[in-house]
Protein backbone atom coordinates (compact mmCIF):
# COMPACT_ATOMS: atom_id res chain seq x y z
CA UNK A 1 0.00 0.00 0.00
CA UNK A 2 1.21 3.40 -0.75
CA UNK A 3 0.10 4.94 2.86
CA UNK A 4 2.35 2.32 4.24
CA UNK A 5 5.32 2.74 2.04
CA UNK A 6 5.09 6.74 2.75
CA UNK A 7 5.02 5.81 6.72
CA UNK A 8 7.63 3.24 6.46
CA UNK A 9 9.74 6.28 4.38
CA UNK A 10 8.56 8.82 7.29
CA UNK A 11 9.76 6.67 10.10
CA UNK A 12 12.66 5.61 9.01
CA UNK A 13 13.77 9.95 8.26
CA UNK A 14 12.59 11.15 11.89
CA UNK A 15 14.90 8.13 13.27
CA UNK A 16 17.55 9.36 11.25
CA UNK A 17 16.73 13.46 12.51
CA UNK A 18 16.42 11.64 15.88
CA UNK A 19 19.93 10.23 15.87
CA UNK A 20 21.43 13.64 14.20
CA UNK A 21 19.94 15.64 16.68
CA UNK A 22 21.06 13.45 19.56
CA UNK A 23 24.39 13.02 18.29
CA UNK A 24 24.74 16.92 17.93
CA UNK A 25 23.78 17.42 21.54
CA UNK A 26 26.19 15.14 23.21
CA UNK A 27 29.09 16.87 20.85
CA UNK A 28 27.95 20.35 22.50
CA UNK A 29 26.56 19.21 25.55
CA UNK A 30 23.01 20.47 25.46
CA UNK A 31 21.14 18.81 27.22
CA UNK A 32 17.65 19.96 26.02
CA UNK A 33 19.13 18.52 22.42
CA UNK A 34 20.06 15.24 23.88
CA UNK A 35 15.91 14.87 25.41
CA UNK A 36 14.26 15.96 22.21
CA UNK A 37 16.73 13.89 20.07
CA UNK A 38 16.63 11.11 22.29
CA UNK A 39 12.60 11.30 22.53
CA UNK A 40 12.38 11.48 18.53
CA UNK A 41 14.29 8.08 18.66
CA UNK A 42 12.05 6.79 20.96
CA UNK A 43 9.00 7.68 19.37
CA UNK A 44 10.22 6.88 15.93
CA UNK A 45 10.57 3.11 17.09
CA UNK A 46 7.51 2.96 18.53
CA UNK A 47 6.01 4.06 15.26
CA UNK A 48 8.15 1.48 13.43
CA UNK A 49 6.42 -0.75 15.99
CA UNK A 50 2.57 0.35 15.94
CA UNK A 51 3.34 0.39 11.86
CA UNK A 52 4.32 -3.28 11.83
CA UNK A 53 1.62 -4.41 14.54
CA UNK A 54 -0.99 -2.49 12.43
CA UNK A 55 -0.13 -3.95 9.14
CA UNK A 56 0.08 -7.31 9.89
CA UNK A 57 -3.43 -6.94 12.05
CA UNK A 58 -5.02 -5.11 9.57
CA UNK A 59 -3.52 -6.78 5.87
CA UNK A 60 -5.99 -9.23 4.73
CA UNK A 61 -6.48 -12.20 6.74
CA UNK A 62 -4.52 -10.20 9.63
CA UNK A 63 -5.26 -11.01 12.80
CA UNK A 64 -7.88 -8.14 13.52
CA UNK A 65 -9.79 -8.86 10.14
CA UNK A 66 -9.92 -12.57 11.52
CA UNK A 67 -10.76 -11.70 14.99
CA UNK A 68 -14.04 -9.93 12.92
CA UNK A 69 -14.49 -12.21 11.15
CA UNK A 70 -14.56 -15.03 13.20
CA UNK A 71 -17.28 -12.88 15.96
CA UNK A 72 -19.86 -12.38 13.02
CA UNK A 73 -19.51 -16.27 12.14
CA UNK A 74 -19.53 -17.27 16.10
CA UNK A 75 -22.89 -15.22 16.34
CA UNK A 76 -24.86 -17.07 13.44
CA UNK A 77 -25.03 -14.05 11.37
CA UNK A 78 -23.95 -14.10 7.82
CA UNK A 79 -25.21 -12.13 4.47
CA UNK A 80 -23.75 -11.48 1.05
CA UNK A 81 -20.68 -9.86 0.73
CA UNK A 82 -19.41 -7.47 -1.97
CA UNK A 83 -15.71 -7.37 -3.39
CA UNK A 84 -14.96 -4.75 -1.56
CA UNK A 85 -16.46 -5.89 1.93
CA UNK A 86 -15.02 -9.68 1.33
CA UNK A 87 -12.26 -8.48 4.15
CA UNK A 88 -14.82 -7.53 7.23
CA UNK A 89 -17.72 -9.49 7.39
CA UNK A 90 -19.21 -6.95 9.99
CA UNK A 91 -19.44 -4.52 7.25
CA UNK A 92 -20.55 -6.93 4.93
CA UNK A 93 -23.62 -7.81 7.30
CA UNK A 94 -24.35 -4.18 8.42
CA UNK A 95 -24.51 -3.29 5.07
CA UNK A 96 -26.90 -6.00 4.02
CA UNK A 97 -28.84 -5.62 6.86
CA UNK A 98 -29.29 -1.75 5.77
CA UNK A 99 -29.93 -2.25 2.10
CA UNK A 100 -29.13 -5.64 0.82
CA UNK A 101 -31.44 -6.69 -1.70
CA UNK A 102 -31.41 -10.21 -0.66
CA UNK A 103 -32.23 -11.29 3.47
CA UNK A 104 -29.88 -11.81 6.00
CA UNK A 105 -29.38 -14.22 8.23
CA UNK A 106 -29.88 -14.11 11.84
CA UNK A 107 -29.53 -17.07 14.02
CA UNK A 108 -31.67 -19.82 12.20
CA UNK A 109 -33.83 -17.53 10.31
CA UNK A 110 -33.98 -15.00 7.32
CA UNK A 111 -35.30 -11.20 7.40
CA UNK A 112 -35.24 -8.91 4.93
CA UNK A 113 -33.18 -5.80 4.99
CA UNK A 114 -34.25 -2.40 7.12
CA UNK A 115 -34.84 -1.07 3.48
CA UNK A 116 -37.49 -3.96 2.22
CA UNK A 117 -39.32 -3.79 5.30
CA UNK A 118 -39.33 0.04 4.82
CA UNK A 119 -41.02 0.21 1.09
CA UNK A 120 -42.68 -2.87 2.07
CA UNK A 121 -44.35 -0.79 4.90
CA UNK A 122 -44.30 2.65 2.95
CA UNK A 123 -46.48 1.01 -0.40
CA UNK A 124 -49.79 -0.02 1.29
CA UNK A 125 -49.80 3.05 3.43
CA UNK A 126 -49.28 5.36 0.18
CA UNK A 127 -52.19 3.63 -1.49
CA UNK A 128 -54.32 4.00 1.91
CA UNK A 129 -53.26 7.41 1.89
CA UNK A 130 -54.60 7.73 -1.53
CA UNK A 131 -57.84 5.91 -1.01
CA UNK A 132 -58.74 7.83 1.42
CA UNK A 133 -58.04 11.10 -0.13
CA UNK A 134 -60.35 10.36 -2.83
CA UNK A 135 -62.90 9.28 -0.27
CA UNK A 136 -62.52 12.83 1.46
CA UNK A 137 -63.20 14.24 -2.06
CA UNK A 138 -66.81 12.87 -2.35
CA UNK A 139 -69.37 14.06 -1.51
CA UNK A 140 -73.68 12.98 -1.44
CA UNK A 141 -76.85 14.83 -2.01
CA UNK A 142 -79.65 13.11 0.04
CA UNK A 143 -82.90 15.45 -0.72
CA UNK A 144 -82.19 18.26 1.01
CA UNK A 145 -78.95 17.68 2.74
CA UNK A 146 -75.29 17.02 1.43
CA UNK A 147 -72.60 14.66 3.28
CA UNK A 148 -68.92 15.81 2.48
CA UNK A 149 -66.12 13.27 3.62
CA UNK A 150 -63.69 16.07 3.79
CA UNK A 151 -64.00 16.71 7.62
CA UNK A 152 -64.60 13.53 8.85
CA UNK A 153 -61.01 11.78 7.14
CA UNK A 154 -59.01 14.85 7.52
CA UNK A 155 -57.47 13.48 10.63
CA UNK A 156 -57.07 10.37 9.35
CA UNK A 157 -55.49 11.99 5.95
CA UNK A 158 -52.86 13.96 8.61
CA UNK A 159 -51.40 11.12 10.18
CA UNK A 160 -51.14 8.76 7.14
CA UNK A 161 -48.94 11.52 5.98
CA UNK A 162 -46.91 11.61 8.98
CA UNK A 163 -46.70 8.08 8.68
CA UNK A 164 -45.20 8.39 5.12
CA UNK A 165 -43.49 11.33 5.99
CA UNK A 166 -41.42 9.16 8.94
CA UNK A 167 -40.86 6.40 6.66
CA UNK A 168 -39.05 8.69 3.83
CA UNK A 169 -36.88 10.01 6.80
CA UNK A 170 -35.81 6.60 7.72
CA UNK A 171 -35.36 5.14 4.47
CA UNK A 172 -33.27 8.00 4.15
CA UNK A 173 -31.35 7.54 7.53
CA UNK A 174 -31.15 3.54 6.04
CA UNK A 175 -29.08 5.05 2.94
CA UNK A 176 -27.03 7.46 5.07
CA UNK A 177 -25.71 4.76 7.65
CA UNK A 178 -25.02 2.44 4.44
CA UNK A 179 -23.52 4.92 2.06
CA UNK A 180 -21.01 5.71 5.61
CA UNK A 181 -20.68 1.83 5.88
CA UNK A 182 -19.56 1.17 2.05
CA UNK A 183 -16.54 4.40 2.34
CA UNK A 184 -15.51 2.99 5.86
CA UNK A 185 -14.66 -0.08 4.08
CA UNK A 186 -13.50 1.59 0.80
CA UNK A 187 -11.17 4.01 2.68
CA UNK A 188 -10.32 3.59 6.59
CA UNK A 189 -7.63 1.02 6.31
CA UNK A 190 -5.68 1.82 3.02
CA UNK A 191 -6.19 5.77 3.52
CA UNK A 192 -6.83 7.32 6.84
CA UNK A 193 -5.22 4.40 8.97
CA UNK A 194 -1.80 5.54 6.86
CA UNK A 195 -2.73 9.32 7.37
CA UNK A 196 -2.80 8.94 10.87
CA UNK A 197 0.69 7.01 11.36
CA UNK A 198 2.09 9.44 8.71
CA UNK A 199 0.88 12.86 10.95
CA UNK A 200 1.76 10.80 14.04
CA UNK A 201 5.28 10.26 12.84
CA UNK A 202 6.26 13.88 13.11
CA UNK A 203 5.71 16.36 16.49
CA UNK A 204 3.31 19.11 15.76
CA UNK A 205 1.05 16.45 14.32
CA UNK A 206 1.73 13.14 16.96
CA UNK A 207 -1.28 13.89 18.88
CA UNK A 208 -3.23 14.79 15.60
CA UNK A 209 -2.00 11.61 13.96
CA UNK A 210 -3.01 9.18 17.13
CA UNK A 211 -6.67 10.87 16.87
CA UNK A 212 -7.14 9.70 13.80
CA UNK A 213 -5.70 5.88 14.00
CA UNK A 214 -8.05 5.50 17.15
CA UNK A 215 -11.26 7.20 14.72
CA UNK A 216 -10.19 5.18 11.59
CA UNK A 217 -9.64 1.58 13.76
CA UNK A 218 -12.84 2.72 15.36
CA UNK A 219 -14.83 2.88 12.31
CA UNK A 220 -13.55 -0.22 10.73
CA UNK A 221 -13.33 -2.47 14.00
CA UNK A 222 -16.15 -1.44 16.54
CA UNK A 223 -18.61 0.32 14.72
CA UNK A 224 -19.63 -2.08 12.08
CA UNK A 225 -19.76 -5.00 15.09
CA UNK A 226 -22.19 -2.63 17.10
CA UNK A 227 -24.53 -3.15 14.15
CA UNK A 228 -24.38 -7.31 14.82
CA UNK A 229 -25.88 -6.27 18.63
CA UNK A 230 -28.62 -3.69 16.81
CA UNK A 231 -29.26 -6.84 14.39
CA UNK A 232 -29.86 -9.45 17.40
CA UNK A 233 -31.77 -6.71 19.37
CA UNK A 234 -34.08 -6.22 16.81
CA UNK A 235 -34.67 -10.10 15.48
CA UNK A 236 -36.61 -10.80 19.18
CA UNK A 237 -39.50 -8.55 18.08
CA UNK A 238 -39.60 -7.74 14.20
CA UNK A 239 -41.44 -10.92 13.32
CA UNK A 240 -44.38 -9.56 12.64
CA UNK A 241 -42.92 -6.73 10.72
CA UNK A 242 -40.45 -9.46 8.67
CA UNK A 243 -43.59 -12.23 8.35
CA UNK A 244 -46.55 -12.18 6.08
CA UNK A 245 -49.18 -11.32 8.88
CA UNK A 246 -48.58 -7.59 8.30
CA UNK A 247 -48.87 -7.72 4.99
CA UNK A 248 -51.77 -9.85 4.76
CA UNK A 249 -53.57 -6.56 7.31
CA UNK A 250 -52.55 -4.11 4.86
CA UNK A 251 -53.48 -5.58 1.52
CA UNK A 252 -57.13 -6.44 3.59
CA UNK A 253 -57.27 -2.77 4.76
CA UNK A 254 -56.24 -1.35 1.25
CA UNK A 255 -58.75 -4.00 -0.77
CA UNK A 256 -61.79 -3.00 1.80
CA UNK A 257 -61.07 0.60 1.89
CA UNK A 258 -61.47 -0.17 -2.27
CA UNK A 259 -64.73 -1.65 -1.64
CA UNK A 260 -66.10 1.01 0.43
CA UNK A 261 -65.12 3.38 -2.76
CA UNK A 262 -67.20 1.34 -5.07
CA UNK A 263 -69.92 0.93 -2.86
CA UNK A 264 -70.13 5.12 -2.26
CA UNK A 265 -69.89 5.80 -5.76
CA UNK A 266 -72.70 3.75 -6.88
CA UNK A 267 -74.74 5.19 -4.11
CA UNK A 268 -75.76 8.55 -5.80
CA UNK A 269 -77.72 6.59 -8.13
CA UNK A 270 -79.58 4.64 -5.24
CA UNK A 271 -82.56 6.17 -3.45
CA UNK A 272 -82.59 7.74 0.19
CA UNK A 273 -83.09 4.16 2.16
CA UNK A 274 -80.90 2.78 0.05
CA UNK A 275 -78.12 5.35 0.24
CA UNK A 276 -78.34 5.86 4.38
CA UNK A 277 -77.93 1.99 4.33
CA UNK A 278 -75.03 2.13 2.13
CA UNK A 279 -73.53 4.92 4.17
CA UNK A 280 -73.98 2.50 7.57
CA UNK A 281 -72.49 -0.78 5.31
CA UNK A 282 -69.74 1.61 4.16
CA UNK A 283 -68.48 3.35 7.78
CA UNK A 284 -68.50 -0.06 9.30
CA UNK A 285 -66.41 -1.67 6.54
CA UNK A 286 -64.19 1.44 6.57
CA UNK A 287 -63.74 1.54 10.55
CA UNK A 288 -63.07 -2.28 9.82
CA UNK A 289 -60.34 -2.02 7.69
CA UNK A 290 -58.54 0.35 9.94
CA UNK A 291 -58.77 -1.60 13.12
CA UNK A 292 -57.15 -4.52 10.86
CA UNK A 293 -53.72 -2.69 10.03
CA UNK A 294 -53.66 0.03 12.45
CA UNK A 295 -52.28 -2.13 15.34
CA UNK A 296 -49.72 -3.89 12.63
CA UNK A 297 -48.78 -0.56 11.21
CA UNK A 298 -47.89 1.35 14.87
CA UNK A 299 -45.98 -1.65 15.60
CA UNK A 300 -44.33 -2.02 12.88
CA UNK A 301 -43.41 1.86 12.54
CA UNK A 302 -42.60 2.03 15.91
CA UNK A 303 -39.58 -0.89 15.37
CA UNK A 304 -38.71 0.94 11.92
CA UNK A 305 -38.19 3.82 14.34
CA UNK A 306 -35.96 2.41 16.91
CA UNK A 307 -33.93 0.11 14.19
CA UNK A 308 -33.02 2.99 12.03
CA UNK A 309 -32.51 5.74 14.59
CA UNK A 310 -32.40 4.83 18.33
CA UNK A 311 -29.96 1.67 17.94
CA UNK A 312 -27.32 3.36 15.64
CA UNK A 313 -27.12 6.50 18.19
CA UNK A 314 -25.97 3.27 20.78
CA UNK A 315 -24.24 1.80 18.05
CA UNK A 316 -22.35 5.10 17.99
CA UNK A 317 -21.94 5.96 21.25
CA UNK A 318 -20.33 2.69 21.87
CA UNK A 319 -17.89 3.40 18.86
CA UNK A 320 -16.51 6.94 20.64
CA UNK A 321 -16.58 5.58 23.38
CA UNK A 322 -14.19 2.90 22.11
CA UNK A 323 -12.24 5.59 19.87
CA UNK A 324 -11.32 7.45 22.74
CA UNK A 325 -10.60 4.51 24.65
CA UNK A 326 -7.77 3.77 21.74
CA UNK A 327 -6.80 7.40 21.43
CA UNK A 328 -5.32 7.75 24.55
CA UNK A 329 -3.64 4.40 24.45
CA UNK A 330 -1.79 5.57 21.23
CA UNK A 331 -1.10 8.51 23.05
CA UNK A 332 -3.87 11.11 22.07
CA UNK A 333 -7.25 12.44 22.76
CA UNK A 334 -10.45 12.82 21.35
CA UNK A 335 -13.03 15.30 22.57
CA UNK A 336 -16.63 16.65 21.90
CA UNK A 337 -16.10 19.35 24.32
CA UNK A 338 -19.94 19.76 25.76
CA UNK A 339 -21.20 16.98 24.10
CA UNK A 340 -17.85 14.67 25.57
CA UNK A 341 -19.49 10.97 26.21
CA UNK A 342 -18.13 9.45 29.61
Amino acid sequence: MIGYNIAISIIAIMFSIGGIILGIGYSINNRKMKEFGLEEIFQSAINGVILGVLFVSFMPNGLVSNSINNIVTSSSVSAECQGYMSGNYAICFAYNYLIGTNPVYIGNQTYPSLLTDSEKLLIPISIIYGTVSVISGLSINVIVASINFGNLLAPAITELGFIIRTILTAIMGIYVQASLLSIIASVAIPLILPIGIILRTFYPTRKLGGAIMAISIGLFGIFPLTYLFDARISSYFNSSLSGNNQTSQLNAGVGRLSGAISSISRSNSTTTKSILSTLSSDASSITSAFYSWVNGIIDALSLLIVQVFFLPIFSIILTIISIKELASILGSEVSLGKFDIF
